[in-house]
């Protein structure tokens, strides 16, 4: 785009040239500037076609990502975009001739001193003036946002000064990133410098030293900016450059005694121990070492200086478990901000959003908790190091905890429209003991990894029984997937930290490198072993060996009966063998069929020969036909019609409406994909318990119990203070299928500051954890000390033993009740009907307190307090809310006749927001009654409400009349609801 050419004066063609120096090149700027000038010349001489040309110009400002003043000679204002007009609170078309004082001021972000006017000061030195940062903008509704801005002069047909322009952005974001990495800077130089060992890092690959501590720099003998980017043989290494020892013998780790190359030249003797490491994808030495030179002075003490090198080697290997430490401390540092951002996000996503703002939000929450992810990983990796990973020894069901998996991994693998599927060998007993988070940790890694590189294809976890005993079974568990494979030449590195098949910075699958080192170094601290068969392009297979004990008792070990299920004859009509691979574990009968026409052929086939299928399984997305027209076919066809026949989808959410029609098309069930074991089984077991009791035809409501439940959204907020990561995420999960929100904590001191700043309902806490434990946590919440934190807020404790003594103990500390651990889902949902109760916020009685008992039609006071008292702007919004209701009611009354619940919930909870900022109290109230019946799935009950708040409407336009504050008690509202 060249200027020369924009002969009609576009002011995009200028401010975008202005827009592209602001971000690259301060020499582009001034040359852009001058154009621009040229611009405004030969605007003021076409000045007849002003009115058009405004016109054009503030349709194209739009386009603009910066905020954008045009400025007269005065410094009033000509001309403003509508990113400007966002940033500072006005209306672009209301700050006509208005000067900048009067619509914001500028301050200094430190001193918090207002700015002089950066435009004036341009119109009179007829220089352009540039602020990158350190300075904010307070706009007219009082928001601070930290910005930059440039100001250029714009020269008219004369030559002379006649205008400026004005272009500036937000910043915040920027600046919250660079005070957090000036913090966690200075953190680490204070922990480099108050270690006793000197630690020198060097690029591996020039061999130039990148940073020493102070204890190093001593040693040495100068600055450590002497030092630093000066190449490592100066100093710490007598050999000659270009020729490294650790590099040349390949060595990952090594510990030896030294030189260390002085100042002055003389050696000192020391104990120096080298790893390699890498960051950002390069290597580097990480070298500790400390002083020996006093223990070998003479040769009579040679003896006592070995012995004591070989004290030393011990304590510089003690350095990677303080590094290992020091990893940990700062994951945990920075896992207490990522928390609060989650919860944060959580609660703006729970109030009106626009559907941008919504985008954004949602992106903001998936990137704080896949950077969860990462540092969960890098703790759990210096916990390994540090040698601070405890194992635990619980009783579980193992098939709990495949259920959990599979359920946990199932919508990423519907993303991705791969089969999931979880086989268990039926001779594994289901109780079994052992450190139940820590499998769970290394079978979830597994089949997150296969998910990720699987691009099309199946993904299956098998558990075999290799070994049992009469107190132990030893499982082997296989992650089988079809995705892109792993080179022979990589296979034994990737379970190294830190290391990855493709290492580049331009690669395609991220991650730290440490998920397969967390996994080995489990799996070996449990007496396991781990591997991975793979060829690139067809595949992997990891897997892993583990031994878990026995539970203890009569029924300890329980093998699943699936005897009803033997000998039965079942076809399966899919495009993929998953179903077949499930059902064939047992000693069922097993066919498959790719499409529908085969399916007809095989079932008429097996009439004939006298051995008719019992049980038809259908994809409802088989080529070829679809599932109903298939269940039609053989409802139709006499010979075939009194087979059993079961629905599979893998629709995301069942409806009620897709509930009735599996019901109408006579399936005797369904059940969601990915399907699991036990719940295929139970399914199959109940449909031949009717068949048994030979009510079945009369029986005619669908099998609907093993369709994985859809959540209920209630708006409570949960906080889980849990140590255990693996722990957190199954708690999560079962919280999540009960229809329930929640984040967690890794202590009782994260769990106190997230309770400061976000209004959580309930606490589950376990007794347990590092720093600050359940109880303690309790015993401070509940004293009243810290006036911020609510006291008598529902904490749930959460313990590895169901005994007396840990139930009084919690009860002694004020614990409202007591769940054991491992948590069951049935548990879990028993104790929280038990509790929610008494949440008062979930009741109508949200919009009443004790202080007001009486609703408003219009709280006049309350909705001009939101805007400043601005009477003028009032009656403006409430204009389009009362002009935009009906339209909004009419959508709401459409989603009643489809049954869209999921849509009139959302609908509803946005219109509450807008109820809440004209300050219509009753109608708010009714909507929320709506909102809440949408999530409960009460569709039948939502027209009702729906005409009351049709009527709660027209009161408040009537009250929008008389402008005054009408008031509408509770017994005037159940009135209105029982006339409805």
């Amino acid at each position: 785009m060249k200027t020369e050419n924009a002969t009609d004066g576009s002011l995009l063609t200028q401010i975008a040239y202005a827009q592209e120096l602001i971000q690259f090149n301060e020499r582009a700027w001034f040359e852009q500037a001058r154009k621009f000038a040229h611009t405004l010349t030969e605007f003021e001489r076409k000045s007849l076609q002003l009115t058009h040309l405004k016109e054009d110009s503030d349709s194209e400002m739009d386009f603009i990502g910066h905020a954008v003043i045009a400025t007269d000679a005065d410094g009033r204002i000509i001309q403003m975009n509508s990113a400007a007009g966002i940033l500072t609170g006005c209306d672009p078309a209301e700050v006509n001739k208005k000067l900048l004082c009067e619509i914001f001021f500028i301050i200094d972000t430190n001193t918090r001193e207002i700015l002089a006017d950066p435009v004036k000061k341009t119109l009179e030195t007829d220089e352009p003036v540039r602020i990158d940062n350190g300075i904010s903008i307070i706009s007219k509704n009082g928001i601070e946002r930290c910005i930059s801005l440039r100001v250029i002069p714009v020269k008219n047909f004369q030559g002379l000064t006649g205008g400026a322009i004005l272009v500036f952005h937000d910043i915040s974001h920027v600046d919250k990133i660079r005070q957090s990495f000036i913090e966690r800077e200075e953190r680490l130089h204070i922990i480099l410098n108050a270690s006793k060992i000197g630690i020198v890092i060097v690029d591996a690959e020039n061999q130039t030293i990148f940073q020493v501590n102070q204890i190093a720099s001593n040693m040495i003998g100068l600055p450590k900016g002497e030092i630093e980017g000066k190449v490592c043989h100066n100093f710490i290494c007598p050999a000659e450059k270009g020729n490294c020892p650790i590099k040349n013998a390949g060595k990952k780790l090594d510990h030896s005694s030294r030189v260390l190359l002085t100042a002055n030249g003389s050696p000192k003797a020391i104990l120096k121990s080298v790893a390699t490491t890498s960051m950002n994808g390069k290597p580097f030495f990480l070298e500790t070492f400390i002083d020996i030179s006093s223990q070998i002075e003479s040769k009579e003490r040679l003896e006592d200086a070995l012995v004591y090198a070989k004290e030393m080697a011990l304590k510089a290997d003690s350095a990677n478990i303080v590094k290992g430490e020091f990893l940990s401390n700062m994951s945990h540092e920075l896992r207490t901000p990522m928390n609060h951002i989650i919860g944060m996000v959580g609660i703006l996503l729970d109030t009106a959003l626009t559907s941008e703002q919504r985008e954004y939000a949602e992106i903001a929450q998936n990137s704080a908790e896949n950077l969860l992810l990462l540092i969960n990983d890098i703790f759990d990796f210096s916990n390994v190091q540090a040698r601070m990973l405890d194992l635990e020894t619980l009783d579980f069901d193992l098939r709990g905890i495949f259920s959990d998996i599979i359920d946990m991994y199932s919508v990423k693998a519907r993303e991705k429209c791969l089969e999931l599927i979880c086989i268990v060998d039926p001779n594994i007993p289901r109780l079994l003991s052992g450190d139940q988070g820590r499998l769970m940790q290394v079978i979830s890694n597994l089949v997150g990894n296969a998910i990720k590189f699987t691009h099309h294809g199946e993904v299956i976890l098998r558990a075999l029984l290799e070994e049992e005993s009469e107190n132990q079974v030893v499982l082997r568990i296989t992650v089988h997937d079809t995705g892109i494979g792993i080179p022979q030449k990589h296979q034994e590195s990737i379970f190294l930290p830190f290391t990855q098949v493709d290492g580049s910075n331009t690669r395609k699958y991220g991650g730290t490198g440490l998920g397969l080192a967390i996994c080995k170094q489990i799996t070996e601290l449990m007496g396991g072993k781990i591997g991975v068969k793979s060829e690139e392009n067809s595949g992997s297979e990891f897997w892993f060996t583990m031994a878990l004990k026995k539970q203890i008792g009569s029924e300890a070990s329980i093998i699943d009966d699936f005897s009803a299920v033997n000998n039965i004859r079942i076809l399966v009509v899919d495009s993929s063998s998953t179903n077949l691979l499930l059902l064939k574990t047992h000693k069922c009968r097993v066919d498959e069929a790719a499409d529908g026409f085969v399916a007809i052929e095989k079932l008429l086939l097996a009439v004939n020969s006298g051995d008719p299928y019992e049980f038809v399984l259908i994809d409802m997305q088989i080529p070829e036909t679809d599932g109903f027209a298939l269940c039609e076919k053989i409802k139709s066809d006499n010979r075939i019609s009194q087979t059993i026949l079961i629905a599979v989808t893998s629709i995301p959410k069942v409806k009620p409406a897709d509930v009735k029609r599996f019901e109408e098309a006579g399936f005797a069930a369904y059940l969601l994909k990915p399907v699991r074991h036990a719940q295929l089984f139970d399914c199959l077991n109940m449909v031949l318990e009717r068949v048994n009791k030979s009510d079945f035809l009369q029986e005619s409501e669908i099998i609907k119990k093993h369709v994985i439940a859809k959540p209920v959204k209630k708006r409570i907020r949960i906080l889980i203070a849990e140590d255990n990561i693996v722990n957190q995420q199954v708690l999560t999960i079962q919280l999540k299928k009960l229809g329930y929100n929640s984040n967690a904590v890794a202590n009782g001191k994260e769990a106190m500051q997230m309770l400061r700043s976000i209004p959580y309902d309930i606490v589950f806490m376990d007794c347990t954890m590092p720093e600050l434990d359940g109880y303690e946590a309790t015993r401070k919440i509940r004293s009243g000390d810290c006036s911020e934190l609510k006291s008598d807020i529902l904490i749930i404790g959460m313990g590895n033993e169901n005994s007396h003594e840990t139930k009084e103990k919690c009860v002694r500390y004020t614990m409202n009740d007591f769940i054991s651990k491992p948590i069951k889902l049935p548990e879990l949902s028993e104790i929280l009907e038990k509790w929610v109760v008494q949440v008062k916020k979930y009741s109508l009685e949200i919009a009443q307190t004790q202080d007001n008992p009486q609703l408003l039609v219009f709280n006049r006071n309350v909705c001009l307090d939101r805007i400043m008292g601005d009477e003028a702007l009032m009656m403006e919004i409430i204009s389009d809310f009362v002009e935009s209701f009906p339209k909004q009611r009419d959508v709401i009354a459409q989603h009643i006749k489809t049954g869209d619940c999921g849509s009139i919930e959302r609908l509803a909870h946005s219109l509450k927001g807008s109820t809440a900022c004209v300050g219509a109290e009753m109608l708010q109230a009714v909507i929320f009654g709506i909102e809440q019946l949408a999530a409960f799935e009460k569709i039948d009950e939502i027209p009702h409400s729906l005409d009351v708040m049709s009527r709660q409407f027209e009161n408040f336009k009537k009250a929008i009349e008389s402008s005054q504050n009408v008031k509408y008690s509770e017994e005037d509202m159940n009135k209105e609801f029982d006339n409805a």
